[in-house]
Order: structure tokens, then sequence, then C-alpha cells
């Protein structure tokens, strides 16, 4: 919690093991078109929650937990759903092929989300930058690259985790 509540930029990445839980999470980015993105980022994140509720066919739409980077030159957002939780990462894997595939299939006005998601950070050990987590330049941490959180679950800091699993959030799936 100690970065969260600092608000310090560090490098920290959080790394799960192939049988550690995690939450659902999208690693969202492009470098072509960044201040457009950037200006309708929100509606990005709310399609993005539209699609993971009639993905997992969900009453209510899942809360997304925005972590924003502030880089001039790359559109890059993490979302983390709490609430869609996994026991593992065969657990993840039952979903997540289908869940990114079907992006590709997604026409009109939202098919901009296949272009955003980046299908690829899904391995069996996983390396996530967590909050306030900034990338490493010969020069030190570029503070433009650290994620910082736009939103939190209930307020609830430890949300922007991907290996935390409170069963108080937690959904069913189908």
């Amino acid at each position: 919690q100690f970065c969260i509540a600092s608000g310090e930029v560090q490098g920290i990445d959080e790394m799960l093991l192939e049988d550690q839980e995690r939450v659902l999470y999208f690693d969202l980015d492009c470098k072509t078109d960044v201040v457009s993105l950037k200006a309708i980022s929100q509606q990005i994140v709310e399609v993005l929650s539209c699609y993971v509720q009639w993905f997992f066919l969900l009453d209510k739409r899942p809360f997304p937990v925005v972590l924003w980077s502030e880089q001039a030159e790359k559109f890059s957002v993490h979302v983390l759903f709490p609430e869609i939780q996994f026991p593992n990462h065969a657990g993840q894997m039952v979903y997540l092929p289908t869940l990114v595939q079907g992006m590709r299939l997604i026409e009109g006005k939202f098919s901009f989300l296949r272009a955003l998601v980046d299908p690829f950070p899904y391995n069996k050990c996983q390396f996530f930058r967590g909050p306030y987590a900034a990338k490493l330049r010969p020069t030190g941490y570029d503070a433009s690259t650290a994620l910082v959180p736009r939103s939190l679950l209930r307020g609830d800091p430890l949300t922007a985790f991907i290996g935390y699993c409170n069963p108080d959030y937690k959904v069913g799936l189908p």
C-alpha cells in the first residue's frame, strides 16, 4: 500500500506465478492518434466495461479500476476488474482467448477496442506494472510512464493490483 499512499513514482512490478489468483485486466496501448484517444479515454473504459459485462453475462456493469499514464507519445492505460476473479492462470485462460478474440469481431463505432487491447500480457508468469510504477530509462524512472490510479473499487487501494482477489468483491462467472 505504500506506493499508493505516498503517490511516489517507483519501479515496482507485480509478478504473478501460474498458480496465483488474479483479476481480469487489460493493457490498452496505442502510439497513433494519442491526443484523440486521451480525449475519449473515459468512453473507451465504458465500452470495455460494457463488453466485459456482456461477455460474462453479468447483471450489472463491473467497476473498472483505471491506471493512467501521462506519456505524450503513447496512449497507455491499464484497466482492472477486481470483481472478475480467476483462481490461477489456467482459470484465467478458460475465458481470455475467447474474450480477446471476441473483440476482433466488434464492428462499428466500438471497433477501436480491437486495436487498443494488447493480447499478449497473459503468459503463465505475468508481470504487470503496479500503481505509480514507471519505466526505467538510462536517466532514471520516467515519471510520464507512471501508472496513476484514476479510480479504485470502493476506495480500496489494493484493487489497483492484479493479484489482489477480495472475495467480498467477487461476482459469479458462467
